[in-house]
């Protein structure tokens, strides 16, 4: 699978949450520059299941409760505290008549702020992407976005 594919997938489906187009579409899947080699990735969470789960397909919003959801509080969470000084934004109030297919008015989405023109958060969001894309021990493709949800 391409590096563009992967991230397209990502925005689509990793965890219930969204790694939003624009953050996706400026990042590189290639070895890190040298002086981003000792860019932290986040730890994995513990309590996570050993068994893996297959990719699944996009399921849009279908429901109108913007509570964030347990699992979108700790991503956010998780990214914010390895990443200090970003952050990250969860929920947005219904709209009206129909529900838009965003996964914010359910609770499911997660913006981390992370800006491309920054080096040092630029080289954050690579590390992250690649730390979500990374295949386990075992081989797993995509191993900690899919134990992740």
């Amino acid at each position: 699978m391409t590096p563009s594919r992967v991230i397209n997938r990502l925005t689509r489906t990793a965890t219930g949450t969204l790694l939003t187009a624009a953050l996706a579409a400026s990042l590189t899947l290639t070895a890190p520059l040298p002086a981003e080699a000792a860019t932290p990735r986040p730890a994995v969470p513990s309590g996570l299941p050993t068994a893996i789960e297959q990719p699944s397909s996009y399921v849009p919003a279908n429901s109108c409760d913007p509570r964030p959801k347990a699992g979108t509080v700790a991503l956010a969470e998780l990214l914010t505290s390895t990443y200090p000084g970003t952050s990250a934004g969860l929920s947005r109030n219904c709209g009206v008549g129909q529900l838009p297919t965003s996964e914010h008015y359910d609770g499911r989405a997660v913006d981390w702020m992370a800006s491309v023109r920054d080096k040092r958060q630029a080289a954050q969001a690579r590390a992250v992407v690649a730390w979500l894309t990374a295949p386990d021990a075992d081989g797993n493709a995509f191993a900690n976005a899919r134990r992740l949800g």
